[in-house]
């Protein structure tokens, strides 16, 4: 349903992009994804904005329900914790990843 692709909150909400916008493999695609203290979070791709939702929203924790995800109480919804950067064992290159504390 797209909700595996770039840009994308994985298995649960598509992102929406237009291809003109995605570079191509071998090229870097730059990714930011922004969380307001409200559980706003906002995705963007290559500097356009892909991807909205609120974390904790009824539409948010419907999709948990129907997800893999169910079994894990407030998936996703942890005021702090880890940062998880998946591969699916394919060979991914990050670079520049930086983390910053909005207040």
């Amino acid at each position: 349903d797209g909700d595996r692709t770039l840009a994308s909150l994985y298995d649960l909400i598509p992102s929406k992009k237009q291809p003109r916008f995605v570079h191509p493999i071998g090229a870097w695609n730059i990714g930011r994804i922004v969380v307001s203290p409200n559980n706003h979070v906002t995705h963007y791709l290559n500097g356009v904005k892909v991807l909205e939702y609120d974390r904790g929203s009824k539409e948010y924790r419907a999709q948990v329900a129907i997800s893999k995800y169910k079994v894990w109480k407030e998936f996703g919804e942890a005021k702090q914790g880890h940062i998880l950067l998946q591969d699916h064992g394919f060979d991914v290159d990050y670079r520049n990843v930086k983390i910053k504390e909005l207040r």
